[in-house]
């Protein structure tokens, strides 16, 4: 009977201490406070998938979040003088980017370098997630898209690999960065338009594990 005891594996329980260890299944409970939108405040989200992303300058990765909106979520982690912030972006529509910029105004981003552009109109959907001006950090340049968690492996070389999918992009930030404008325009043509808010990372105040 001892025998058998010993020889019993313990089952491992799995621990979730930072954001950055998230995996597809796992889930987030997000602060309850005014400044957060709707779609995040006071939410439990769940991870649903993990994309990977790769620059010239090192690799990024992007949890797809869910939760009782149903609209998809998503999560990057910055980290600027040794401080860590969570970054939380939602796709907009062309009639979005019209009704918040003008399409005129907008597409001043892909003619001109470091270009500002200012909120044209007013929509309460997007009070917490859009800021009123909005600065481009800095010239477009191109990074490659995998639909997989990338995480602990090497990605080849980007320009030899084939896999990645190419886009440039397209950073703009509001003067107090608290608020970024990422757009990513695909070979064909085909853009993302996505508003970010930077938050710190306490907003997220418990993390747990998928269940088994």
């Amino acid at each position: 009977m001892f025998s058998k005891w010993f020889s019993k594996e313990e089952e491992k329980v799995r621990s979730l201490e930072h954001p950055r260890d998230l995996q597809v299944g796992d889930m987030l409970q997000m602060l309850d406070s005014f400044a957060l939108p709707s779609e995040l405040k006071d939410q439990m989200l769940t991870v649903v998938a993990i994309n990977s992303y790769q620059y010239e300058e090192g690799d990024d990765y992007e949890f797809v979040l869910k939760g009782s909106s149903k609209a998809s979520i998503f999560l990057t982690l910055g980290d600027e003088d040794g401080e860590s912030s969570a970054n939380f972006s939602i796709k907009i529509q062309r009639q979005d980017v019209e009704a918040l910029f003008g399409l005129e105004q907008f597409a001043d981003i892909f003619e001109e370098a470091l270009v500002t552009i200012e909120r044209q109109g007013e929509d309460e959907t997007f009070n917490r997630w859009v800021a009123d001006t909005y600065t481009q950090t800095e010239a477009p340049y191109v990074g490659y898209f995998y639909a997989s968690d990338c995480r602990g492996q090497r990605i080849s070389e980007y320009e030899e690999d084939g896999q990645g999918e190419a886009f440039t992009y397209y950073a703009l930030e509001s003067p107090d960065a608290m608020f970024g404008l990422e757009i990513e325009v695909w070979e064909g043509g085909e853009t993302d338009v996505a508003v970010s808010i930077y938050r710190p990372l306490s907003d997220i105040v418990e993390l747990f594990p998928r269940q088994k």
